[in-house]
């Protein structure tokens, strides 16, 4: 079931012209910084009701099997919603790592990332401040137009589990310099790619969840990961 309170793309447009001073938009709290401030509440309720310190809480490690099954949860959602509508997405960074060693989630990795083309982050405003099943909250930053790099607001968009503050990352590739280098795509972190690193891409699994990968996952990877 989807609830929607979204924002029209005229909104953003007018929000964007701000977007420059790069003025941070998703708050993140947590042991690494990887859980959203606004759901902290709930979680700390819920699994450290013991704890009389807030900054106990604040350095706890992470409850591993809810982590886990909060993840789980995130990607089914999200690929669900996408397969519905159509929309284009694949995996990156630590799910993509996860794919290529067991087709499963890094066991200490306590977000999820996916990239999208930017066209389909545009085509993706409609349904933002949308709720899924009535727990996962789609939220997009106003910066989306604004594609040069930018420290505060890397990440587009994110869906939020609001039971537990562990989130799906989601960020957009576009050519920033199409006099320079045509057939490169980034992300605003930067992250760097040939567009046939990317494209085409296959339809897998992950975690048993229908997923998409982008077309060279070892090369994408050593280039992330230095090696």
């Amino acid at each position: 079931m989807l609830r929607n309170q979204s924002l029209a793309a005229k909104d953003f447009q007018l929000l964007s012209r701000v977007a420059k001073f790069d003025t941070k938009y998703f708050q993140e709290s947590g042991v690494d910084m990887k859980l959203d401030s606004r759901f902290l509440e709930e979680q700390e309720e819920s699994t450290n009701a013991t704890s009389s310190s807030s900054t106990t809480y604040y350095k706890r490690r992470y409850d591993y099997d809810m982590m886990h099954t909060s993840l789980v949860s995130l990607l089914r959602v999200w690929s669900n919603f996408c397969s519905e509508r159509g929309f284009v997405w694949w995996i990156a960074h630590g799910p993509l790592l996860g794919w290529l060693w067991n087709q499963k989630l890094l066991p200490w990795d306590p977000d999820l990332d996916i990239q999208v083309s930017l066209t389909q982050l545009i085509q993706l405003i409609p349904f933002n401040q949308t709720m899924m099943n009535d727990r996962f909250l789609l939220d997009m930053t106003p910066n989306i137009y604004y594609r040069l790099p930018q420290s505060m607001n890397a990440i587009d968009a994110r869906l939020i589990d609001t039971k537990t503050g562990f989130m799906l990352d989601i960020t957009a590739l576009a050519v920033t310099n199409s006099a320079e280098e045509p057939t490169k795509i980034s992300c605003k972190k930067p992250h760097s790619y040939s567009y046939d690193s990317i494209m085409p891409l296959y339809e897998t699994e992950l975690e048993g969840i229908r997923v998409y990968r982008p077309n060279h996952v070892l090369g994408i990877l050593k280039v992330l990961l230095a090696i």
